[in-house]
């Protein structure tokens, strides 16, 4: 599987990735002068061009959320229950670039599918601290809910 190019994205998918690539910059920035390590990030982009932004919540008891939910909770906080994703990006600190895109989880998958629609993208990235700064999205995967889930749960009462 080939990342996508940054000429082949819609014009909606450009202004989520730009949008992305500047707040993480921003939030890894800090989180190293805090000598904090960097974490995952997910941002969306609502049918109402509304941009939300979610991060990973690791607790000790192993409960906590992806970063995916996290922007979807913002979303719907700020929109209610019939908001709708456009676009979701999701972008993972790694060392070193890649050959396969970090997908999101089977959760994230579900509240994706709930949130979204036939036409919603998911891009898929990466961002890798180096000595001098950081490498944000060398590679772009880009995908529709049905590549990556192609079997959703659906509610059987709701069917009849």
């Amino acid at each position: 599987m080939e990342p996508t190019k940054y000429t082949q994205f819609t014009t909606d998918e450009k202004k989520l990735i730009d949008y992305a690539k500047e707040k993480i910059l921003e939030y890894c920035k800090k989180r190293k002068s805090e000598g904090l390590y960097d974490t995952i990030y997910a941002f969306i982009l609502s049918e109402n061009d509304q941009i939300y932004e979610g991060t990973f919540l690791e607790l000790p008891s192993g409960v906590g959320f992806c970063s995916e939910r996290a922007a979807i909770a913002n979303m719907i906080l700020k929109e209610t229950e019939k908001a709708k994703i456009k676009v979701l990006l999701v972008a993972c600190p790694v060392p070193k670039s890649l050959d396969k895109p970090l997908t999101p989880c089977g959760a994230c998958r579900l509240a994706i599918e709930k949130f979204g629609t036939e036409k919603t993208t998911i891009l898929c990235s990466e961002f890798i601290r180096k000595e001098n700064g950081w490498e944000i999205f060398p590679k772009i995967w880009k995908f529709k809910i049905e590549d990556l889930y192609p079997f959703p749960w659906k509610d059987p009462w709701k069917e009849l």
